[in-house]
């Protein structure tokens, strides 16, 4: 029998125990124990069919009727199907309301083979709604269930599960904490599965907190494990990311031919398939590119164009690097009417998203220590600590960095309270990264 076939009759002789009142243990003799009948109704492939036929006899089913009520049971589990995929529809379109309402009419025990997808979806439905506490408790509930299940084990629930369990913590501004679960996905993703782009969603998000880690050639191994399975015939807004990441990798490796190729072609490719928030996203790197290259010109017409077709990509919180990198651009340049009000229109953008905030905060904190306003340059600097606390070790160590670079020679308590926070920092990270044979000769 196929795991598949086995599960379903599961699920029939689970649901007829339940019908005439017997427990697992009321069933359970010399001959078969409680945890093999709970093993068949689970699916679980290699119990002996002697036992199937043992515990149908117990429960005086005939094996004859089984086609018929697995026929009625699917029936039931499509009937399921449609409404766990009608929830998903109503998630994506942000109908959040009635996707919830639809999940909680579903009555689904543990036991059902679907029950996993369907706490899955509850915790999309509460990230995207950012009730952060509600989102986890239905992503590790599904975990659980999912591991129980044979069936859900041949999905790819688990590895979404861990993957939204990544993205609450890095909207959370917790980049290590979204890295590990991002590992988790990448273990538990099943390449048969039902989700195949997942392969790619799950290493562009590992290459994301990699680059937020400041690990740039982890986060270029990461993209370069999946480069070579890119079918150019497919374009996808998950082979945009890739090249997009690769080009921010190449530009941080200081490599700025390729990585303006890459991401050249990259916003070609996002051009002709409608991507417009890969468009933005291509353009800000680009920018950058030009920018580290010295072309100032070029880096200011790129960020512009994003700027001025701002309309075209909804969620204007993205816009919030664009006036960030344009903010330190005129830094750069001196110009620092337009460099005040373009980071400070980057505070703004981002008050919802604490990862662009803390830059844009820093950057702004940047713009009055140059401009010599100190104290303006440490609220800025502090709020910014507040925000990330310690979930992102590299901005933390930075912002004590500018905070130590102020206070020398004008305040030593300050200035030694810093560059111990510093040396903490990079204690902590050792512990966490280093193996201690690396060091050995």
């Amino acid at each position: 029998m196929s795991a598949i076939k086995i599960n379903e009759i599961g699920e029939v002789i689970r649901k007829i125990r339940k019908e005439k009142g017997f427990r697992l243990e009321d069933l359970a003799d010399e001959n078969i124990s409680p945890a093999t009948i709970s093993n068949i109704e689970r699916g679980v492939p290699h119990v002996n069919t002697n036992k199937i036929q043992y515990l149908l006899d117990k429960l005086g089913v005939n094996l004859m009727d089984i086609p018929s009520k697995m026929e009625e049971e699917a029936n039931k589990m499509k009937d399921v199907e449609f409404q766990l995929d009608s929830s998903h529809l109503l998630w994506s379109l942000g109908q959040l309301r009635e996707a919830l309402y639809n999940l909680e009419k579903l009555e689904l025990d543990d036991a059902h083979p679907l029950a996993p997808r369907k706490h899955f979806l509850k915790g999309r439905c509460y990230l995207t709604e950012k009730k952060w506490a509600k989102a986890e408790r239905e992503l590790y509930y599904a975990i659980k269930l999912s591991s129980q299940s044979p069936l859900s084990q041949a999905t790819s629930v688990e590895a979404l599960c861990f993957n939204d369990l990544a993205i609450c913590c890095y909207q959370q501004n917790e980049i290590e904490k979204a890295l590990g679960f991002t590992n988790q996905a990448i273990d538990s993703y099943q390449e048969s599965g039902d989700a195949p782009h997942l392969k790619f969603v799950l290493r562009c998000n590992k290459a994301i907190y990699l680059d937020k880690l400041d690990r740039v050639n982890e986060g270029m191994q990461t993209i370069q494990e999946v480069w070579d399975s890119i079918d150019s015939e497919v374009e996808s807004k998950h082979i945009a990311l890739l090249y997009w990441l690769k080009a921010e990798f190449l530009r941080k490796m200081g490599i700025l031919d390729q990585a303006l190729h890459h991401a050249q072609q990259g916003l070609e490719m996002s051009r002709r398939n409608g991507y417009n928030k890969s468009i933005l996203d291509f353009l800000n790197t680009m920018g950058s590119i030009f920018s580290k290259a010295g072309d100032w010109k070029k880096a200011k017409d790129c960020f512009r164009i994003a700027i001025n077709a701002r309309e075209m990509f909804g969620d204007t919180r993205a816009l919030a690097t664009t006036y960030t990198r344009l903010g330190v651009l005129y830094m750069n340049e001196s110009n620092w009417d337009e460099a005040k009000k373009t980071l400070e229109e980057a505070v703004n953008l981002s008050q919802d998203d604490l990862v662009r905030l803390s830059y844009a905060l820093l950057f702004l904190g940047d713009f009055y220590k140059k401009q010599g306003q100190i104290q303006e340059a440490v609220s800025y600097y502090e709020r910014t600590l507040e925000i990330i606390g310690s979930r992102n070790p590299r901005l933390e160590a930075k912002l004590h960095l500018r905070l130590a670079s102020i206070w020398d020679q004008a305040d030593e308590k300050e200035f030694q309270k810093h560059l111990r926070n510093m040396y903490e920092i990079k204690m902590m990270r050792e512990r966490k990264e280093v193996d201690i044979f690396d060091e050995m000769e």
